[in-house]
């Protein structure tokens, strides 16, 4: 679910066994409970992907699993435009089920895992695959164009 899903699933008031939350919104839904935005109680697996936290994405993890590339920055690589960022979740889940590639490692921060302080935690895949046993903020690198996988 891109953006508002939330509120899609909500309208519908159907049970759902999985959501991916492609960078749920930030603005206007940062402080409010959740039950007006998305939360990992919202299906049996929740994941996101956080692109754009403190821009059009929130600022923090909603799910079970999430998952932040570049650490979720406001700027990803190549993008010059603010909602670039933003929309980079939609392409690299796209990518993540094509290919499988999304390697992700579980860690307390980005500055950690970029200090390489992470590299014996567990791994994760960004895409259709994700092993919801492993619950966490995992982060990954990407590259500036597609394919934005690093492998």
């Amino acid at each position: 679910m891109f953006c508002l899903g939330k509120n899609i699933q909500q309208q519908s008031g159907l049970a759902v066994g999985r959501i991916t939350g492609l960078d749920p919104a930030g603005p206007s839904f940062t402080y409010v409970t959740s039950s007006y935005r998305l939360s990992e109680n919202d299906a049996v697996n929740v994941a996101t992907i956080i692109t754009d936290s403190y821009g059009y994405g929130i600022n923090r993890s909603l799910g079970q699993v999430n998952f932040l590339p570049n650490g979720g920055s406001a700027s990803q690589p190549g993008c010059y435009i603010v909602v670039c960022s933003h929309n980079r979740a939609c392409l690299f889940f796209t990518e993540g089920i094509l290919s499988n590639n999304f390697v992700t490692r579980q860690c307390s921060s980005y500055t950690y895992y970029s200090l390489g302080l992470c590299r014996g935690n567990p791994q994760n895949v960004l895409g259709e695959n994700v092993d919801f046993s492993l619950t966490g903020d995992f982060y990954l690198n990407t590259n500036a164009r597609s394919p934005y996988a690093q492998g």
